[in-house]
């Protein structure tokens, strides 16, 4: 009598943990590195997407300070502030590349914000493709401004084509990310 009362319990715990539902959330590995995060499209859920915006945000935040800090910089340098170390012509024109990288950045996320209004009734699915598009930039430019600090101490030309044939891939990529915001925009 007491073996079939344990056979049912046993019998009734497996059956509910079997049936117990994951949160999907739980898959999505740490996001400090975008190339090893990957997503069951069937199974994202609205926290995922939160996870990929906070992700954006975070380096969103952290690339536009960076880049402040380094126009900052370049006036400063101009103006006598900080020792020049290239001629005025060349820090000139590294500062509007700045300006102009900084407002492109800028532009991007105003874009994104625009695109999650826009399909914030859609499927999850649908969402997904606008986040993943907009932490996948962020974290291009966070590339590209660590494989430049790497450039400046690397000593042979080899390593240096290599990261300067990553950036460009690199850039490519954001490209495409900018064409595709600009179709769903339109």
């Amino acid at each position: 009598m007491i073996w079939i009362f344990i056979i049912i319990i046993v019998a009734i715990l497996f059956i509910s943990m079997s049936r117990k539902q994951r949160d999907p959330s739980d898959e999505y590995p740490e996001m400090n590195d975008m190339n090893h995060v990957t997503f069951d499209k069937k199974r994202i859920n609205g926290a995922g997407l939160i996870r990929l915006e906070q992700f954006g945000e975070k380096y969103y935040i952290e690339t536009i300070n960076a880049e402040k800090k380094r126009i900052q910089e370049y006036i400063d340098q101009l103006n006598g502030k900080e020792k020049m170390f290239f001629p005025k012509e060349k820090t000139e024109e590294s500062l509007r590349h700045h300006q102009a990288e900084l407002e492109t950045i800028e532009e991007m996320r105003r874009k994104f914000i625009r695109l999650k209004e826009r399909y914030k009734h859609h499927s999850i699915q649908d969402q997904l493709f606008v986040y993943q598009d907009w932490a996948d930039y962020i974290w291009s430019i966070h590339r590209i401004n660590s494989n430049m600090k790497v450039l400046n101490v690397i000593l042979d030309n080899d390593s240096a084509d290599k990261i300067f044939s990553e950036n460009n891939d690199i850039y490519l990529q954001m490209k495409e990310i900018e064409k595709r915001f600009d179709e769903q925009l339109k």
